[in-house]
């Protein structure tokens, strides 16, 4: 955002970089604006001083640079992705927000189920035993997962353990993962989430590929490095090598099942008035839209889920 509004008051980049400088405290931030300054010093584009830079930006972003220096847009370019990004971390924080409140009653629920398993109901075991009283079936369960648990309970433990660990040592298999994105897109409320989130994501970027000058099928590449959902993220992946052959880009995404069709259709008319960029900010602006109803649905569902969950 600084850097934008540096170049809208007409500053050079190395004066707006050095104003950056003076305003910002964050050392790997200031470590990468040292890198930048120094290379272009050397005579480096702008682009190139960032990617030869540590650290340094993703390469979409880069490539996104690159085309505005190129097309002499760098201030509508730097607008945009600031907002691209601003839009990307509000999505997280939201997200993280809705699922503060139920991973911590989860916890807490855990931490009691062990308290009353170990602890409390042995001691009414014992009191049954010595009354010598018929119990019905549930109660005789109860007991019988309670002196389990007191035998076994660390075993548990350690098998719960072992099973977080197999499934992240998974989720380093592609097939894994594309697995586990096809069933998360299936579920219920939680996959239209995903799948909104990441269209929304995919269509923003592709809206400033498109403004900063990049051709279609560079522009749908790139903004495909932006969707986190490996399924949907592998559907696309086909789609520039079909425009590339000559096929449009609506009939191209026609084949994408996750791909909703009254999308497809805007993008068709876009292509058709060669507005292809307008149409592609309009798409993710409803989208955005549709996001921020699907996350306030999910705020206020998910408490009610929860309590009925840690109720039985």
């Amino acid at each position: 955002r600084q850097r934008q509004m540096c170049i809208r008051d007409s500053l050079t980049i190395k004066s707006s970089l050095e104003a950056l400088q003076e305003s910002l405290k964050d050392k790997l931030i200031l470590k990468l604006l040292n890198n930048i300054l120094t290379n272009l010093m050397r005579g480096e584009s702008l682009a190139q001083s960032i990617s030869q830079s540590s650290p340094t930006l993703p390469d979409d972003l880069i490539s996104m640079i690159d085309s505005a220096e190129a097309n002499g847009n760098l201030e509508l370019i730097l607008k945009n992705m600031n907002s691209y990004l601003e839009r990307k971390n509000k999505f997280q924080q939201k997200m993280t927000n809705a699922l503060i409140y139920p991973f911590f009653l989860f916890m807490v629920t855990i931490v009691v189920l062990n308290i009353i398993f170990t602890q409390v109901i042995p001691q009414f075991a014992v009191t049954f035993a010595d009354a010598n009283a018929e119990l019905p079936a549930i109660t005789k369960t109860l007991f019988s997962v309670s002196n389990f648990l007191e035998i076994h309970g660390l075993k548990v433990a350690l098998g719960f353990l072992a099973a977080i660990i197999i499934f992240i040592s998974l989720r380093q298999l592609s097939t894994f993962r594309y697995s586990m994105s096809s069933i998360l897109l299936k579920i219920p409320f939680l996959g239209l989430l995903i799948l909104q989130a990441n269209l929304n994501r995919f269509t923003r970027q592709v809206y400033i590929n498109l403004l900063s000058g990049l051709q279609l099928d560079q522009s749908i590449s790139l903004a495909n490095n932006s969707i986190s959902n490996v399924k949907i993220k592998s559907d696309i992946d086909m789609i520039p090598q079909q425009i590339r052959k000559g096929n449009s880009l609506s009939q191209s995404l026609k084949e994408v099942s996750s791909f909703p069709r009254y999308l497809i259709s805007m993008i068709a008319a876009g292509e058709e008035t060669g507005s292809l960029v307008t149409v592609f900010d309009k798409i993710s602006n409803q989208l955005d839209l549709q996001l921020e109803n699907s996350l306030e649905r999910l705020n206020k569902l998910i408490e009610p889920i929860i309590i009925v969950f840690v109720g039985i």
